[in-house]
């Protein structure tokens, strides 16, 4: 069974497994790299920490990333539906892009092939596919009405009610809940990962879940680009305080795999042009973005035709300081042992 929410309640300064958690296992310390376990030796509280050990960065807070999560879906995200999408930006956006792909003609393509392979086992009708986190519902109901045998789960019930009143043919295929008590083939999240308090628990869920050769999909990961980024970590739409607790490594994202047990079956990332846009957004100080993450909409606190024009602009030379990523991981043997020194539970 699949747990979305990781570690569960709040509890002072460590995550709480919650009732149903094995009392023998060790809790996670907040000041502590949720992949490696690596202490931060002067964490700062509120902010977001790298770890030396394996270059990933963790939001540090007292609070879960699960309850600030549910808080803005239930909460926040509603009231984002007073923003309509502005068909004077959509076109100054897609000019850009167009300009964007020619000058990183090469990225695209290299990216594009790569990300085909998740496409292609979403696309097996002879799969049994479980989405995490559904969200908006975008994918699921793609999936759905492709004719694939799909479930999704999530853990705002916000998210699940709107997915129902939107498609009620497939009421009966969501639910509000952090576990799906049946085996898939394939366990898809997308834009998931990173809002996790406890990746690891995440991990050995989906082991329990997905059946043996199956596949487990992290899809559209933020993953720290390197050492080429040009813009500061406060301005990266990436670095979502709080409600994206952990920006991984490439390092840290294979170690995952490899201390499951998994296979890697496909790897990708690339500076997308979207994120930089919304970036810039960001560092000009229009941070009504961070809740909106549209690049082309017009409202209140957004900005206005010459200015998005200049943010586009200045996208285009932009390197951030996330990739979006996504991993594809095969279960293909019994799990290797998680070393003493990584995080989570052992």
């Amino acid at each position: 069974m699949i747990a979305v929410n990781g570690s569960g309640r709040r509890n002072g300064t460590v995550a709480d497994p919650g009732p149903d958690a094995d009392p023998m296992q060790e809790l996670i310390p907040m000041t502590a790299c949720l992949h490696c376990g690596s202490d931060f030796a002067a964490a700062e509280k509120n902010s977001y920490n790298k770890c030396l050990k394996c270059g990933s960065y963790i939001y540090v807070c007292d609070s879960l990333s699960s309850e600030l999560n549910r808080d803005f879906y239930d909460n926040v995200y509603g009231s984002n539906q007073a923003y309509r999408i502005d068909k004077v930006k959509k076109n100054i956006f897609y000019f850009f892009k167009s300009i964007d792909k020619f000058l990183r003609k090469n990225d695209y393509n290299e990216f594009d092939a790569k990300h085909r392979t998740v496409l292609e086992l979403l696309n097996d009708k002879t799969k049994k596919v479980l989405e995490v986190g559904f969200g908006t519902g975008d994918n699921l109901i793609s999936m759905l009405e492709g004719g694939s045998d799909a479930y999704g789960i999530d853990i705002s019930r916000a998210n699940v009610d709107r997915f129902i009143e939107k498609h009620p043919k497939y009421s009966d295929r969501v639910e509000c809940s952090t576990k799906l008590g049946r085996q898939v083939n394939i366990v898809y999240s997308s834009a998931l990962f990173e809002h996790l308090d406890d990746p690891w628990k995440f991990l050995d869920d989906v082991s329990a879940t997905v059946t043996e050769g199956g596949y487990i999909v992290l899809d559209n990961i933020p993953v720290v680009s390197g050492g080429n980024a040009n813009i500061p970590i406060k301005s990266d739409i990436s670095f979502w305080d709080g409600i994206h607790k952990g920006i991984y490594s490439k390092k840290a994202l294979m170690d995952f795999g490899e201390k499951k047990g998994y296979g890697l079956h496909s790897y990708g990332d690339f500076d997308y042009f979207i994120y930089r846009v919304l970036s810039s957004h960001k560092h000009y100080g229009y941070l009504m973005i961070e809740n909106i993450r549209h690049p082309y909409m017009s409202g209140h606190k957004l900005t206005e035709i010459p200015a998005y024009v200049k943010m586009c602009h200045r996208a285009l030379k932009m390197n951030s300081q996330a990739k979006l990523g996504f991993v594809v991981f095969r279960k293909n043997g019994a799990p290797a042992d998680r070393p003493p020194s990584a995080g989570g539970r052992r």
